[in-house]
């Protein structure tokens, strides 16, 4: 995390200590959520930290009327961008060795938006759960508080800056007005982080104004003029009330809390409680001993330390295909260690303080700082649009992984709903005769539904949402995701049905993950209904646990299906498929092909329930059918990452574009039997 070191007259030990507290809290977590469930909280400490150290250095410089935005943003440079284009650079070079195409194309993406100081809202909108499995292969995910951080400097100067020119330079006013801004923004920014973290929980825990109190706080601290007296017993009172706070938040709060909700006021108040202890007793706060040194160390490269060890980790576990305790901890805690160091003694100081051996880089100026955002963009372009493949391993799991259909028009996802014939396939002179709808997994049919419409005199509708339900009236969530926004969607696609039907629409074709949201394993997600309310946002703890699922599920799976036919049309529900234990082109390309493969018994128990639910659904009504495709891809005794010649799955559960089109003959039966009606 980007921290303010302070000038060496002025230095406070303490501040490093509590960088060094937050940096390794975030590094256990990472390495393994079971070392510290609440180790993420640490963030949320650096950002106290930075409010607390800008605020302070801006308002003393602009009291002696020494403020420029070209000196702050230079010295923001200075701090920032060295390491930052380092670890970046680095990092482009090991996607360009390691990472097939797509995924090259993916990280040049985020290169970009971190060069343009967007990366949080980048990662938003392409709704990346920062505390889920498909993190793991994120190298530059925790690049989005780095951002919010920048933010955070674009803003705050400008503000205090205002300020003053309104108050025409008056010192005495200055601070007040500066109080008063202060807990302006930390009121409203906490009450809308409390609000959106219920509503939005992704927007909570990305966006900047959900976030912005935290900063406030430090900067609230950072002008309250404290009592000389009994400093050393005032000080130590407070520092120990901090700690006592902080390890409490780091022990307690875990991932089954809404976040960062009400509970963020844990680790801001311990972060606060310690910085205040050490304005009032600098000295008593000093480390001492050759721990002290290691933690005041570690502190100074905290920074650096943030930077490589989250890199260092995507990449091993991508490679890998997993996690391992062992070789996590050796990468991401030992191996990111010892390049943050070296980066701080080599790259960092050298530049910040003008001794490197070369002159030209002891004076870096504002305008470099431009510079070093248009070389972060061309190099984002670079693994855009010229993505390298340099190995053998490269080109094997690009050669499994090369799917030619991509995910539906983002305006088709969303609410309002798109008008229909901009979410069709076929020729837009023909009739709307089918709608399908699902997540993704019915979003990955479309090379099935794009041939079928191109035989037949019709068009297909599509509603499809990634990770939500076609049920109306439920809610998915889970590792911190509320995803209300299925709530809005699925609601309009129920709506619509009326109008489809009368206007052609005969037959609906229902297709999801379906027991991915009924809270059955650790990486699962539960189901709400509409109105519940949930602080608990961990599968299997609280109302996210199966019974309560499952409950849910079965009650809005028959009123759905009830919902289609009462308005004239047929059903298809595909039966859920398998899943794999490892992404299909990874696994095939570099591990034995029988450890990409399910077992057939597991995948039956897996779907036991929802099958035998789907077909006593389906019993009673003849205009309601069932598809099994397992016999596309199971034997007996296995299910294939890869048969016949085609590989199935384009990840761990998503069925190829080559599996789809050999699929097309079990499918056609099923969609002209839609097309035809009642």
């Amino acid at each position: 995390m980007p921290l303010n070191l302070p000038d060496p007259k002025l230095y406070r030990s303490d501040i490093d200590v509590l960088r060094a507290f937050a940096v390794v809290t975030v590094v256990l977590y990472h390495i393994s959520v079971h070392l510290l469930p609440g180790g993420f909280v640490g963030v949320d400490v650096f950002f106290v930290i930075s409010g607390y150290l800008i605020t302070g250095q801006l308002e003393q410089r602009l009291e002696n009327e020494s403020f420029t935005f070209l000196d702050f943003y230079t010295r923001r440079f200075r701090r920032l961008y060295p390491a930052l284009c380092l670890v970046l650079g680095v990092t482009a070079v090991l996607g360009a060795i390691l990472l097939v195409p797509d995924a090259q194309n993916q990280l040049g993406r985020e290169l970009r938006a971190v060069a343009t100081i967007s990366v949080n809202y980048y990662f938003l909108g392409h709704e990346n759960d920062y505390f889920g499995m498909a993190a793991d292969h994120q190298p530059l995910l925790h690049m989005w508080s780095l951002s919010v951080e920048e933010q955070f400097y674009l803003l705050w100067p400008l503000l205090l800056w205002g300020m003053q020119r309104l108050l025409d330079g008056r010192n005495e006013r200055l601070r007040l007005a500066s109080d008063v801004l202060l807990w302006l923004i930390f009121s409203a920014s906490l009450a809308w982080c409390e609000y959106s973290s219920a509503h939005d929980s992704p927007q909570a825990f990305y966006g900047m104004p959900s976030r912005a109190w935290e900063f406030a706080g430090g900067g609230i601290l950072a002008l309250t003029q404290g009592s000389r007296c009994k400093r050393q017993l005032l000080g130590r009172l407070l520092r120990w009330a901090g700690l006592g706070v902080l390890l409490a938040s780091v022990a307690l709060v875990d991932g089954s809390d809404l976040f960062p909700g009400y509970v963020v006021l844990a680790p801001v108040l311990g972060a606060l409680l310690f910085l205040a202890g050490g304005r009032w007793d600098p000295l008593a706060a000093s480390p001492t001993g050759l721990l002290g040194r290691v933690v005041q160390h570690t502190g100074r490269i905290s920074y650096s330390f943030y930077l490589w060890h989250w890199v260092l980790l995507a990449f091993a576990r991508s490679w890998y295909l997993e996690r391992s305790l062992p070789r996590d901890a050796l990468v991401g805690g030992v191996l990111s260690y010892l390049l943050a160091h070296l980066t701080y003694v080599y790259v960092e100081q050298p530049l910040r303080q003008g001794t490197t051996p070369w002159s030209g880089l002891n004076h870096l100026q504002f305008r470099h700082g431009f510079y070093a955002i248009l070389l972060l963009y061309i190099l984002g372009n670079a693994e855009i649009f010229e993505p390298l493949v340099l190995t053998s391993t490269q080109q094997e799991v690009a050669l499994w992984a090369h799917d030619p259909f991509g995910p539906p028009l983002a305006r088709c996802q969303r609410v309002p709903l798109a008008p229909a014939a901009a979410c069709s396939l076929g020729q837009p002179r023909d009739p709307i005769r089918i709608m399908v709808w699902g997540d993704s997994h019915a979003g990955h049919l479309r090379p099935i539904l794009d041939v079928y419409s191109q035989n037949h005199p019709l068009r297909i509708l599509t509603r499809i949402k990634y990770g939500c339900l076609p049920l109306d009236g439920v809610i998915p969530a889970g590792d911190h995701s509320l995803q209300t926004h299925c709530l809005g969607f699925a609601h309009a696609v129920d709506t619509e049905l009326g109008a489809l039907h009368r206007s052609g629409v005969r037959g609906v074709l229902l297709d999801a993950r379906w027991s991915w949201y009924l809270a059955d394993g650790p990486s699962s997600l539960g189901l709400l209904r509409s109105g519940e309310s949930v602080r608990v946002l961990k599968t299997g703890q609280g109302l996210l646990n199966h019974q309560h699922s499952w409950a849910i599920f079965v009650d809005r799976m028959r009123q759905q299906l009830a919902d289609i036919r009462h308005q004239g049309m047929r059903v298809v529900v595909v039966l859920p498929e398998p899943v794999l234990p490892y992404p299909a082109p990874d696994c095939l390309a570099r591990l034995p092909t029988a450890r990409c493969n399910q077992s057939r018994y597991q995948f039956e128990q897996q779907r036991r329930d929802v099958k035998n639910l789907f077909q006593s659904l389906a019993a009673g009504d003849p205009e309601i059918r069932l598809l099994d495709t397992s016999p596309e891809f199971c034997d007996v005794r296995w299910c294939y990452a890869y048969r016949d010649g085609i590989i199935n799955f384009s990840d761990d559960n998503h069925i190829s574009a080559a599996r789809a089109l050999a699929s097309q003959p079990l499918y056609n039966t099923a969609l002209d039997w839609l097309a035809r009606g009642q």
